[in-house]
């Protein structure tokens, strides 16, 4: 790896000198006062030790400088809980505040795990002063191999608050993600091991016994279908055992038990969809005893859960919404739910209203069936003559009103007369009525957050009837859209904020004709989507921006130019002055310029990179610049916007690589297999970029891979790479990477096959076929080899391939003779074998 963490010694001289040099300047500063006995006072004289010396974390809660460009260059932000951590750890010299610096620094540098974006997985297993100080004592190899678990995220789950693993533990882990159970298709299988996760949460890993039991669990034939693991029946399992651990044996037997219940099966096969609902309602609390699962069956049998004799799945989805993680409900509150389904405002046409009980299942989300009172409350609410239309409950009114009490249960008195004020507001009625649109707007305000208080309220009218959002004499509904999106499940911001908010939207570069601009108001609430509206110094640095030449065109603000710069800093807020200053620099770049101005193409390739990221730091930028001026993305003495969106392509929405993944991608664009002409062959990286797209480079181990798959002669023609092998190949892996090295030896092992060749050329279309096969199932790629042998499957000693497909296309599993010659008498294929 190209950036390695410093050694000690280095690291120890620079900060030594560095902190040396600090508190000479700071010591030389202070008095020290002297007592009656012509001594330095002790209280006095403590406070001369700075905050550096004793603490990992300055006092405005930086991080020691190396460490921060580790945690940079890997692209991991720093949340205020891991400082708060470190900001706990005891210092007792600097030698020690240096080590244990280290550490950290060697652990998040090799961190491989791409999907890591943030402390908040260490956090989660270390979160007390013990932890931490458990963690310092490991060795510098332990650390490498805990930064090179991979997937981290479910480590971390397992491990919550529990502190990272010992070795041994380590080990167990890592045998266990090799399991053939637990992989599909020769790899991880990521989904599965986050729902083992899920039931491991904070526990830890279960002792050899138990794991045992697990791989024997997931072999079960309750748990297959197709001959394959069924993942969505597994996720419904460890959702019922979520933060439990695995179950003993008997509770196992009892759980097969009930997997076999007839009520559960639909035909001869399980009934997913009501062992979701049955999984949704016993959420995290184990599995039930024999008593409720017995009470379970009797409120599936509900009257009022039927339609046409049969349960009523979608209705009882909903019911399984109310009673998410809260068990079965008692006989009186189930009398109460009964009584509430018969009421004539959920009912449409003498039926109970799936849309309107859906919409019911919302507000009482995870809250359990609400008493008699509660029950009452809201039959008046849907009586309101503001929500009825055409002299019934208008569902889409029902709908906005159940967004803003999103799982709250319903409210009280006092609640439900200021929601029948708000609904009879002037400003939210349109031609006499209540608004629909407007009351959408209002509901993706206050979504989850309940009704605003009587000030709040107050605030919102005022903002209604501000001129800048009127147009010809009423409010513009899609300004105010954009302003809901700002706000969107935040309610509305204080009193100071408001005012502020109104400065912004008066700014003369947000007008267009003498008026607001939509469009430059949509590109302001895309930065600040969901986050409420910026402080005080934020406004003033974004009225900066604003102003920069750079962003101008014939005047005024370019439109096309902010809407890049909103991508990058879409729902992130703005950046600090530091970044913003870095990124200005950046924008100055000649390689970004086309006839003397900023060239919009250009920005908008960096804005797909940088996509909701934000700013990288000032090293990253510095290697991106270096990165830009490379030759072999440079055509007629200038950088090639093809090739930058080739590029660009491959790190969608990733941020800038670090100082590895530069010296990679550096090695990968000098690679001759890419090269036509003695320059880089623009078709090819775009193949190339076609596979990594918005998945950044492969590690080092996979390109080495890549360029041995790229040297094979199976690939070649003429002497060179073929380009229509590599399209297929691309069209294939679009946007999921290399595959392993299972995968790869089958796709080598596929491009050998003599069935294959025609005339001594690979047959591309046939390959095409099969490996589209292979890919699905490299288990049964033996399979489908075979098949190529079938003679019902070949015209004139040549492969027909309208045969071949519809084989494919039938059949997900290598079929026998017997079911391929069935299928052909069916089809009668007549026609040329190609």
């Amino acid at each position: 790896m190209a950036l390695s963490y410093i050694s000690n010694t280095v690291f120890d001289a620079m900060y030594d000198s560095l902190t040396r040099s600090n508190n000479a300047n700071n010591l030389s500063r202070k008095r020290v006062r002297i007592n009656n006995e012509g001594n330095p006072d002790p209280k006095r004289l403590c406070t001369t030790t700075t905050t550096s010396e004793r603490y990992l974390v300055s006092q405005d809660n930086q991080l020691p400088e190396e460490l921060q460009r580790a945690m940079n260059s890997k692209g991991i932000k720093v949340l205020s809980a891991f400082t708060k951590l470190l900001s706990k750890v005891d210092i007792k010299s600097e030698a020690q505040r240096t080590q244990y610096s280290n550490k950290l620094q060697l652990f998040f540098i090799n961190i491989v795990d791409t999907k890591v974006k943030d402390t908040g997985f260490f956090t989660g297993m270390i979160h007390a002063q013990n932890k931490i100080e458990t963690f310092f004592s490991f060795s510098d190899k332990h650390i490498v191999q805990l930064a090179k678990i991979k997937p981290m995220k479910p480590l971390s789950s397992i491990y919550h608050q529990l502190g990272l693993p010992n070795i041994s533990e380590l080990e167990r882990f890592n045998k266990l993600l090799k399991q053939p159970q637990m992989k599909e298709g020769g790899r991880l299988s990521l989904p599965l091991f986050k729902s083992l996760s899920s039931i491991l949460r904070g526990r830890g890993l279960p002792d050899g016994v138990a794991m045992a039991r697990f791989i024997e669990l997931l072999e079960l034939p309750q748990f297959q279908d197709s001959e394959r693991l069924n993942l969505p029946l597994f996720k419904s399992f460890s959702s019922i055992l979520g933060n439990r651990g695995l179950p003993a044996g008997v509770e196992m037997a009892r759980f097969i038990k009930l997997l076999e219940l007839p009520q559960f099966q639909d035909g001869e096969r399980l009934n997913l969809s009501l062992f979701k609902s049955f999984s949704s309602i016993f959420n995290g609390r184990g599995l039930p005893e024999e008593v409720e699962i017995v009470r379970f069956f009797k409120l599936l049998e509900l009257p009022q859960l039927q339609e046409d004799d049969r349960l009523n799945l979608p209705l009882f989805k909903s019911l399984s919404s109310i009673l998410n993680g809260r068990g079965l409900p008692d006989d009186v509150a189930v009398t109460h739910f009964i009584e509430l389904l018969e009421q004539p405002q959920l009912q449409v046409d003498g039926r109970l209203s799936l849309p309107r009980i859906e919409s019911l299942s919302s507000i009482f989300c995870g809250r359990g069936l609400p008493d008699e009172a509660a029950m009452m409350r809201f039959i008046e609410l849907l009586q309101l003559p503001q929500l009825q239309e055409d002299g019934r409950l208008s569902l889409p009114r029902l709908k906005s009103l159940s967004s803003i009490l999103s799982r709250r249960g319903l409210p009280d008195e006092a609640t439900i007369d200021r929601i029948i004020e708000l609904l009879t507001l002037p400003q939210l009625q349109e031609c006499g009525r209540l608004s629909l649109p407007l009351l959408k707007i209002l509901s993706s305000i206050f979504h989850g957050c309940g009704l605003p208080d009587e000030t709040a309220m107050r605030r919102f009218i005022e903002l209604l009837k501000l001129p800048q959002l009127q147009e010809g004499g009423r409010l513009n509904l899609p300004l105010f859209k954009s302003l809901s999106s700002i706000f969107s499940g935040r309610g509305l911001s204080d009193e100071v904020t408001m005012m502020r908010f109104i400065e912004l939207l008066k700014l003369p570069q947000l007008q267009e004709g003498g008026r607001l601009s939509l469009p430059l108001l949509k590109s302001l609430s895309s930065i600040f989507h969901g986050r409420g509206l910026p402080d005080e110094a934020a406004m003033s640095d974004f009225i900066k921006l604003l102003e920069l030449p750079l962003l101008q065109e014939n005047g005024r603000l370019s439109l096309p130019l902010f809407k890049s710069l909103s991508s990058i800093f879409n729902g992130r807020g703005l950046p600090d002055e530091a970044a913003m200053s870095g990124f200005i620099k950046l924008l100055e770049l000649p390689q970004l310029h086309e006839g003397g101005r900023l060239n919009l193409p250009r920005l908008k390739s960096l804005s797909s990179i940088l996509c909701g990221r934000g700013l990288p730091d000032g090293a990253a930028m510095t290697r991106f610049i270096e990165l830009l001026q490379m030759p072999q993305l440079q055509e007629d003495g200038r950088l090639s916007l093809p090739r930058l969106k080739s590029l660009s392509s491959i790190l969608s929405r990733r941020g800038l690589p670090d100082e590895a993944t530069i010296d990679r991608i550096i090695e990968l664009l000098k690679l001759p297999q890419l090269q036509e002409y003695g320059r880089l062959s623009l078709p090819l990286l775009k193949s190339l970029s076609s596979i990594f797209h918005r998945c950044g480079l492969p590690d080092k181990t996979a390109m080495t891979r890549f360029i041995e798959l790229l040297k094979l002669p199976q690939l070649q023609e003429g002497g060179r790479l073929s380009l229509p092998l590599l399209k297929i190949l691309s069209s294939i892996f679009h946007g999921r990477g290399l595959p392993d090295q299972a995968i790869m030896a089958r796709i080598i092992e596929l491009l050998k096959l003599p069935q294959l060749q025609e005339g001594g050329r690979l047959n591309l279309p046939l390959y095409r076929l099969l490996l589209v096969k292979v890919m699905s199932r490299p288990d049964k790629a033996d399979g489908w080899f075979c098949l190529l042998e079938n003679p019902d499957l070949k015209q004139n000693g040549r492969f027909h391939l309208l045969r071949l497909a519809c084989v494919f296309a039938i059949f997900s599993l290598p079929p026998t003779e017997d079911e391929v010659a069935k299928l052909l008498s069916l089809l009668s294929i007549d026609g040329k074998p190609d």
